[in-house]
């Protein structure tokens, strides 16, 4: 049986999912591979797999409690750069990406006591083409504004005033007039304000709209269809959203309000059920879940579902999902959500990555080994290595003085790969299972690495130099299928084979390297009892 191979997954899950009913139900995934409860209870750590989807994380120095993170081009050399704040420490580090693929030591820049940054942004907000930074300054009831310059570097500061304790800030075109724009939710003030940018290149006096209690998290996008950009905001203390729609006059409507969340601070907007439609994605801080309101057709939300997480908040403890991002973390060509847990303290595995399925529903969460203990803060999904795939940089918070960098592995679409027999009989005898392995072009069969060959990834094939077909290339570089392209053959124990294999169809997994590139590839066996 030939096969042409997608690339696949990086677990198979069995879902036991009911149909949304109500505003707030949580798809539990009671069932995962028919046997583990994932985020049942405070600590539980769901599978740590960032190696199949991540290499080992990379972790770089920044100024004490790295917090907010955001990334972009700040220097102009077409590469992503990386801009974090530190909390209470009154600067923003910016990290420059060199042409290694690596990030260059922080550069610092001061912001003026008082601070106490929490929301950092990138884009450009003086009509140069050029990416701006814009952090927000807490203490003060101000956005500091870095313009960048022709030499690749950040200009002094330029502040503007807002609402109390602003927190959270984004930038995006808020009035259609093809400049972006800076909005930021004000804790204090119970309001976002927007700060509309002039022909000029400077930003206008600030416009404030009304939110709900204690508004917090923030997002910009079209949440309603009309190809404008809207604001979404998340009230940490009234357990709402607030949706402002960007209108025809170049205003932003009264706050719509959807109920729901918990604690709601993390927020993003983006695809993440394939229908084509912006989804609202929250973070909602008791029950440790995410939230999704997904768009519908008359550009309305849907009652939010959530999903679990890995780790729940206990009672007085964890924060809980603080910050989340959506961006497509394992090249399939979908959404995927990536969300951080703050002030845990006893459990390491403090980032959640829920991978979205063609079928629109993601996947259980699994967990990845934070560099700091039990508080992960800001997220951003962009290359960091200039290989043209998402990576994820993460501000590590709390004490731990460094960033954490984890880039995506290239898993390569297997040709071909087909099993011989792929009928097999419980009453006949062999010795061997073969399997014929094609990496796709620009790889050939001979570069790949038997030793690093996985069948479920638990049986390794026969290597033992004794056998001709493990030693000789005449013998395991063969044209099974006649199309003139040869293939790595590779045996496996049949009784190894065997305790794998239910009556009927059963699909396995083969995985391996190719020219140090990680490969992966599906094919089924029939089992017989004739």
């Amino acid at each position: 049986m030939l096969l042409s191979l997608l690339l696949v997954s990086v677990l198979t899950f069995t879902f036991n999912i009911q149909p949304v009913k109500a505003m707030g139900e949580v798809l539990g995934f009671d069932e995962i591979a028919g046997t583990l409860a994932v985020g049942q209870a405070y600590g539980i750590a769901g599978s740590n797999i960032n190696d199949a989807i991540f290499h080992p994380r990379v972790t770089y120095e920044n100024g004490p409690w790295a917090y907010a993170i955001a990334s972009g081009d700040l220097n102009s050399d077409g590469l992503n750069d990386v801009v974090v704040t530190s909390l209470y420490k009154n600067i923003i580090d910016v990290f420059t990406q060199n042409p290694l693929g690596t990030l260059n030591p922080r550069v610092t820049y001061p912001m003026g006591s008082g601070s106490d940054s929490l929301g950092v942004a990138v884009g450009d907000v003086n009509n140069d083409g050029k990416d701006d930074v814009v952090a927000t300054n807490r203490e003060i009831g101000r956005v500091s504004v870095f313009l960048q310059n022709p030499l690749g570097t950040l200009n002094r500061r330029i502040i503007y005033a807002v609402g109390a304790r602003p927190v959270s800030v984004k930038i995006g075109d808020l009035n259609s007039d093809g400049l972006n724009d800076v909005v930021v939710t004000n804790w204090g003030s119970n309001t976002i304000s927007v700060l509309t940018q002039k022909p000029s290149g400077f930003l206008n006096r600030q416009v404030t709209y009304g939110a709900g209690s204690l508004p917090w998290g923030l997002a910009v996008g079209d949440v309603n269809g009309d190809s404008k950009v809207d604001v979404v905001a998340g009230n940490y203390d009234s357990d709402t959203i607030s949706v402002y729609l960007q209108t025809a006059s170049g205003t932003l409507s009264s706050q719509i309000t959807y109920t729901g969340c918990d604690d709601p601070r993390g927020i993003d907007i983006g695809d993440v059920n394939s229908d084509g439609r912006n989804d609202v994605v929250v973070g909602n801080g008791r029950p440790g879940t995410i939230g999704i309101f997904t768009q519908n057709l008359e550009g309305n939300l849907n009652p939010m579902v959530s999903y679990r997480l890995t780790i729940t908040k206990p009672p007085g403890g964890s924060e809980g999902p603080s910050f989340l991002a959506i961006g497509d973390v394992n090249s399939d060509g979908l959404n995927d959500v990536v969300v951080s847990i703050a002030n845990v303290f006893d459990s390491p595995y403090t980032i959640n990555v829920l991978t979205q399925e063609p079928a629109g529903i993601l996947n259980p969460a699994f967990s990845l080994l934070a560099s700091h203990v039990g508080d992960s803060r800001g997220i951003a999904i962009c290359d960091l290595n200039g290989d043209e795939r998402n990576d994820l940089v993460v501000a590590d918070g709390y004490e731990a003085h460094t960033i954490s960098v984890y880039t995506q592995r290239i898993v390569l679409k297997l040709t071909v790969i087909d099993f011989d027999p792929s009928t097999m009989n419980l009453k006949s005898k062999g010795q061997w299972i073969t399997a014929y392995l094609q990496p796709p072009q620009g790889h050939n069969a001979e570069d790949i690495d038997a030793t690093s060959i996985l069948l479920n990834d638990t049986i390794h094939p026969i290597l033992d130099p004794k056998y001709g077909f493990v030693t000789n290339p005449s013998g395991y570089l063969v044209d099974d299928n006649g199309d003139g392209i040869l293939e790595r053959m590779v045996r496996f124990d049949r009784a190894e084979v065997m305790a794998l294999l239910s009556s009927g169809y059963t699909t396995l997994a083969i995985t391996g390297e190719v020219n140090g590139i990680s490969f992966e590839g599906t094919d089924t066996i029939r089992l017989i009892n004739e």
